[in-house]
């Protein structure tokens, strides 16, 4: 009698409307996680995040995904790459450190012990100080964005 289990190489999972699913090749492997290459395909010319995906002339990226099926290095994969995750993730990356180091500058500057000779000298300090405090706060905030399955790309089905 066959059986309605779904095949060990295959991840149930939901998948956005939107988000695409690429095929890749894994080149390494940790407990859980894996990094795939992926190659620019026909969807990326139309897709709106290609330059995100894709920077520079190189026609590939190397991305680190869940691994729930346990991969081994050089199998093809099929990839869902979640949209919300990588808007989130462009938010946090390039918007954390800007914010601090605006912050910081604006707190440095307008310091009541500052005076206004040293204002501009306590605004820079300010500014870079901000700036690695967002820094600090984005690796600190790393695992609470590993966490949420919604938002990181995972290995959904070994091809070959």
């Amino acid at each position: 009698m066959p059986s309605n289990d779904p095949s060990p190489h295959v991840v149930l999972t939901s998948v956005g409307q939107d988000d695409p699913i690429e095929r890749g090749v894994v080149l390494a492997v940790t407990p859980g996680r894996a990094t795939v290459r992926m190659t620019a395909s026909a969807a990326c010319d139309s897709c709106s995040q290609a330059s995100l995906c894709h920077p520079g002339s190189d026609n590939y990226r190397d991305v680190q995904v869940d691994d729930p099926l346990g991969t081994t290095p050089g199998q093809e994969v099929q990839v869902r790459l979640p949209k919300r995750g990588a808007w989130l993730a462009m938010g946090l990356v390039y918007g954390v450190p800007i914010v601090a180091l605006l912050l910081g500058a604006l707190w440095g500057y307008h310091r009541p012990s500052a005076s206004p000779e040293q204002a501009d000298l306590a605004a820079a300090i300010g500014a870079v100080t901000g700036l690695i405090c967002g820094f600090v706060l984005l690796r600190w905030s790393r695992p609470w964005y590993e966490k949420r399955a919604a938002l990181v790309p995972v290995i959904l089905r070994i091809v070959r």
